[in-house]
């Protein structure tokens, strides 16, 4: 019953805001209570009226949430919890609480009390920059920064996912802890019982006495070893199986004669050792082999082990074999995998929401980074690069204006030429971009290649102004694709300048500004290949 509690509990997450009207938003979201939709809605609005939220009916889980208004009060939340050995999953924790310590400082005490929590900073400012947060709150795969306004979809998805992933690291702990103590354990008994055979060994003195106690002794060490241990003759009849062996195969001492070894095989184990037996009737030993054994009661038992011949007087008069039960083992691996599996579709589905409150709070240039992807992708695929890279192209080509999440909206919006200043401002949206994405573990180098999209090869680019030898081949493919679908697509300050003028800016900028291969393999898929936009 303790257990069966246990595994029903909700995840806890804790809210640090100074603002009633905040914490009701998180206690609408996160709560399991009954709840109107348009009444979060309504909510929602009124706290950010420029953020366009949309709340669709959803049925979400509800955590057991704990609320703060000051962070000395969530430090000692939180070390009252840890106390109680009820640890929190999540922490939301807004970054300007007067006239207490601020979001980051308390943040910074919690994560010295308790280094598995995932905490997301929240705020609608902030003087301290993103790299002296991680420095100050690690690891950084824990931590996550978010800014106001936020939508309620956003919240909902960082606490479930941000609680699962926090779950399946907390189990995995456990089991490696577990793990490590029984080896541990094992390990003790081991050398005690080593120990103890030396010293009977070094007590006596007559030959005949120690070779039989330590026959005895070796043989009581087979029979009650965890692995199975067995031992064939060339043919395959049994010599000699351990206790284990008859547990783990259903089988008796009586059972076993007559029984041959390719008689408790899979026939795909089957064909296996029949490839091997030769090699070991020529006395050579063989290691790791993966089998899967049938009991008596026809179940299968999946297990690994090895071979080692004995010869005698020139000839194999034994294999002796040691095997171990990994049925246990493989079904905590697929498990493993699946959590993993859902780990990274639930970073992806973040990735995803993020893309979508870029597009949401820049309605013209919805679609946008789809369509800069697929050309990109296609353009990847002209000049022949390997799938794998395609794939990386694709991705980074998705999420590449990411850091206009850090963009007021009227910028994004505003139609007419903007002023230095602001163009200023949404010049650094590489730069957030790379900030926000390389902190996740990309097979590719996603962040790199966002960072150097608005780079151009003579230097003359941005955030860095960096050259063709520095900059990526991803990004340069990225940047040609970027340039033509904005100029093809309707802006707030102009209208569409269609495909024509587009093509021919990168074609009059080649060598220059693009690179000439890149902009060679984008004419060609539109003049001669018929490609066009979704």
């Amino acid at each position: 019953m303790e257990q069966s509690d246990k595994q029903n509990r909700k995840w806890r997450v804790l809210v640090v805001d100074d603002e009633d009207s905040i914490v009701e938003l998180y206690e609408n979201i996160l709560s399991d209570r009954s709840i109107n939709t348009n009444q979060l809605k309504k909510l929602a609005e009124n706290l950010f009226p420029e953020a366009g939220i949309n709340t669709a009916p959803d049925s979400h889980l509800g955590y057991d949430l704990v609320i703060c208004k000051q962070g000395e009060e969530a430090v000692e939340a939180v070390r009252k919890s840890l106390a109680e050995n009820d640890p929190f999953a999540v922490a939301f924790i807004d970054y300007r609480m007067p006239p207490g310590i601020d979001g980051i400082l308390a943040a910074e005490q919690i994560r010295k009390m308790d280094e598995n929590l995932e905490i997301v900073i929240v705020t609608g400012y902030s003087d301290v920059s993103l790299e002296e947060i991680t420095q100050r709150i690690p690891p950084a795969h824990k931590l996550l920064y978010m800014q106001k306004p936020f939508h309620v979809q956003e919240i909902r998805q960082f606490a479930s996912s941000l609680s699962a992933k926090w779950q399946m690291e907390k189990s995995l702990l456990e089991w490696n802890r577990s793990m490590e103590l029984k080896i541990d354990e094992r390990a003790r008994e081991l050398k005690d019982m080593n120990t103890r055979l030396l010293s009977e060994m070094e007590e006596k003195h007559e030959k005949d006495i120690i070779i039989k106690k330590s026959e005895q002794r070796y043989r009581a060490i087979l029979e009650n070893a965890y692995d199975i241990i067995q031992s064939i003759s060339p043919d395959g009849s049994f010599i000699f199986v351990n206790e284990s062996w008859k547990r783990t195969l259903n089988y008796t001492s009586e059972d076993i004669k007559g029984l041959n070894f390719n008689q408790i095989l899979h026939p795909e184990s089957q064909l296996q050792f029949k490839m091997i037996l030769p090699k070991l009737c020529k006395g050579e030993d063989y290691y790791n082999f993966d089998a899967i054994f049938i009991t008596k009661k026809m179940k299968k038992v999946l297990v690994e082990g090895s071979f080692v011949p004995y010869r005698e007087k020139g000839e194999i008069r034994a294999i002796d074999s040691f095997f171990r039960d990994v049925t246990s083992k493989k079904l905590a691996e697929a498990e493993l995998k699946h959590s993993v599996n859902s780990l990274r579709k639930a970073i992806g589905g973040m990735i995803e929401t993020l893309t979508s409150i870029v597009e949401t709070r820049d309605p013209y240039t919805s679609g946008h980074q789809s369509r800069v992807s697929d050309l990109a992708s296609a353009i990847a695929t002209e000049l022949k690069m390997e799938k794998d890279s395609i794939e990386g192209i694709r991705i980074a080509g998705i999420i590449h204006d990411i850091g206009k999440i850090a963009i007021p909206t009227e910028l994004l919006s505003k139609p007419g030429k903007l002023v230095d200043i602001e163009f200023a401002l949404i010049k650094t949206h590489p730069d957030v971009g790379y900030n926000l994405l390389k902190k996740i573990e990309f097979p590719w180098p996603i962040a790199t290649i966002v960072h150097q999209h608005h780079e151009r090869i003579d230097g003359s680019g941005y955030p860095k102004g960096i050259k063709k030898d520095e900059i990526l081949k991803e990004s340069c493919i990225l940047a040609v694709a970027d340039v033509v679908e904005a100029m093809a697509s309707h802006r707030p300050y102009r209208a569409a300048l269609g495909l024509e003028k587009a093509l021919e800016e990168i074609e009059s900028g080649k060598g220059i500004l693009y690179d000439p291969e890149v902009v060679e393999a984008c004419i060609t898929l539109f003049r001669e290949k018929g490609f066009s936009f979704k």
